[in-house]
């Protein structure tokens, strides 16, 4: 184990999210589009979804699509 390795990878990890954190703060403050959109945020989520329940049966599973924009 190394601590200063593990350190550095969770504050890694973190910047990803503060970075999109502060773009929709932007996004909100400016009055501009977020560079993904709540389609694309939720055909993410759809197949993250369908992957896990795929590995839980042991079959296929079809993420639903939502077409909105």
């Amino acid at each position: 184990d190394n601590p200063d390795f593990e350190a550095k990878m969770a504050l890694e990890s973190t910047d990803t999210y503060i970075a999109e954190l502060n773009h929709f703060l932007e996004c909100i403050e400016q009055g501009n589009q977020p560079l993904i959109s709540a389609t694309d945020g939720f055909n993410v989520l759809s197949i993250i979804e369908a992957a896990r329940e795929s590995a839980r049966t042991g079959g296929s599973v079809k993420p639903e699509q939502f077409n909105h924009d």
